[in-house]
């Protein structure tokens, strides 16, 4: 097909048109979020993965790695072009990645549950679907029991990867058993984020800020001292041949070959070089010194991650389950405060509707039955205050009928859900069509949750799916649940404001108390669809 495969960190070449971005799965996910952010040429990063034996330890980790991010993205910069352009920078990849949200440098968390906090508000609000969209320099992975260094670029060269992979590894085991960056630096948030741009900019040329001395040091002296100190824990990994090669990293800077090789050969030039140099030395069938460094990296990797083991997972599960807990409790508490706060209001309708309505009219019956009697002989008058209390009686009794219809239905009561449903529909203030299937008689607690979520989530759509607007209610017995939808073709809203509108979660908690669930689905221009599950029998019920 006359394809060759390279390795960078950016295609160093001018994108010739617009990429293509998959709509599927993640992809479409992210594309959908970020808009035209996606749609901005590749880039392309190394992640190396290092198994941790608890959830404590891969924050402590994390918080240490910071430290080191600069000092690895200056030894890995390998893409000093951009759109065909030399920039000045080793690493354009790093300025470029830095447009989308949750990247660069995470700040120094206090803890496991300081992290699971953090994520947990991001994904409750629906900032973001799940914990890996969050693109972080380093990052813990629970699912795999690691964690994960992103900042570097992807690297030309194979040997170049094994011994970043084994930098990498034996800073996590140095980090971990010894503490080895001085604390200042950990803490020194301005600082490392300056030493990061310093990276990305010069590559192994640049001089990081040391902020105990208050200089700035030649990357060159700092990967000495480091690689004397990460020596022994390579060895204890296996990794010492591999991180032998960090060295040429530095005598040899690849930004620097890069840009070089495109001044002399221009760009397709230096295409073919990173082809030539991706291939495998000596052609060798079995990928040669440099494929088996690799293969070395990876089998450290996966030794770490077997010492870590089941005992690694069991913690990090044992966590989230503790985090989830948390939060069950709070949100079960926060439910309960709008419960009392939804009676209280319900408490102070029913008040003010006897006040305002049914109280009135029988002050205005007493009056009237006082003139009747003083209008002895005057037939004509007497006839037409005994209509008038006859009509005022009747408005007394439809204004009881409305309030005891709002409090609890006596169509719910007698005949049921279904029925209660039918005349919901016929008097909701936007048009609706009602289908119910296969109803039988429930407990109260659970015909009330699936009437009231109907009738609020109808209420709902009277008052913000727009001005013709119509409106679906389903409900069916489905293997043991009541399953509801109501659905409305209307405005719609951004899920932001799902999360956030008082009036959804009362239903959610309604729901919640009988043992089950609601969901709401909307967005702007597509409208909004209510769809909840009620176990027939409610947890009361079930005592």
């Amino acid at each position: 097909m006359g394809l060759a495969i390279a390795a960078a960190g950016l295609h160093p070449a001018r994108m010739s048109e617009e990429p293509h971005v998959s709509e599927a799965g993640r992809y479409g996910l992210v594309h959908q979020t970020m808009r035209g952010i996606a749609r901005r040429e590749p880039t392309f990063a190394l992640h190396v993965h290092v198994g941790v034996a608890d959830p404590e330890s891969a924050i402590r980790l994390v918080n240490r790695l910071r430290a080191h991010l600069p000092l690895l993205l200056a030894l890995s910069a390998s893409s000093p072009l951009w759109q065909g352009e030399a920039t000045g920078l080793a690493s354009n990849r790093t300025i470029l990645f830095q447009a989308f949200p949750r990247t660069g440098l995470p700040r120094r968390f206090d803890g496991y549950g300081d992290w699971v906090r953090t994520v947990d508000t991001l994904t409750r609000s629906g900032a973001i679907p799940e914990p890996t969209f969050l693109w972080w320099d380093v990052r813990p992975q629970p699912r795999f029991g690691t964690v994960e260094v992103r900042i570097m670029d992807a690297q030309p060269q194979l040997d170049a990867v094994g011994a970043l992979c084994a930098l990498v590894q034996s800073l996590a085991r140095l980090e971990l058993e010894e503490g080895y960056a001085p604390r200042r630096l950990v803490y020194a948030q301005e600082t490392l984020a300056e030493n990061r741009f310093l990276a990305a900019r010069d590559g192994v040329e640049a001089e990081l800020i040391d902020p105990v001395r208050a200089v700035r040091v030649p990357i060159a002296d700092l990967i000495a001292d480091l690689l004397a100190a990460a020596g022994p824990h390579a060895s204890a990994l296996g990794a010492a041949e591999e991180l032998a090669g960090v060295t040429a990293l530095v005598s040899a800077p690849e930004a620097r070959r890069q840009a070089a090789e495109a001044a002399r050969a221009g760009v397709p030039g230096l295409v073919s070089d990173l082809a030539r140099r991706f291939e495998p030395s000596g052609g060798e069938p079995d990928g040669g010194p440099s494929a088996v460094a690799v293969r070395e990296a990876v089998r450290v990797g996966h030794q770490a991650a077997d010492r870590a083991g089941t005992s690694s997972l069991l913690a990090l599960e044992n966590m989230r389950l503790e985090a989830e807990l948390t939060a069950s409790i709070s949100d079960l508490r926060a439910s309960r405060t709008r419960l009392v706060a939804v009676a209280d209001g319900e408490r102070r309708r029913v008040e003010r509707d006897l006040h305002d309505g049914a109280q009135h009219r029988l002050i205005g019956l007493r009056v009237k039955l006082r003139l009747l009697e003083e209008a002895n002989g005057d037939m004509d008058a007497r006839t037409r205050l005994i209509h008038e209390l006859e009509a005022d009686a009747e408005a007394a009794l439809e204004d009881m009928r409305s309030l005891v219809r709002g409090i609890y239905p006596p169509l719910l009561v007698d005949r049921g859900l279904g029925d209660a449903l039918a005349w919901a529909a016929r008097s909701a203030p936007v048009d609706t069509t009602l289908t119910v299937d296969r109803l039988g008689r429930y407990g109260p607690e659970v015909e009330a949750a699936v009437y009231f979520c109907c009738l609020e989530a109808l209420q709902n759509a009277a008052k913000h799916a727009g001005e013709g607007a119509h409106a679906t209610v389903s409900v069916a017995e489905v293997d043991g649940d009541l399953v509801f939808d109501v659905r409305d073709n209307g405005r719609g809203f951004p899920s932001a404001d799902v999360a956030s509108s008082r009036g959804l979660a009362n239903m959610r908690d309604r729901a919640g108390a009988a043992g089950g669930m609601l969901q709401v689905i909307s967005a702007p221009g597509a409208g909004t669809l209510v769809h909840g599950v009620v176990p027939t029998i409610s947890p009361l019920e079930a005592t």
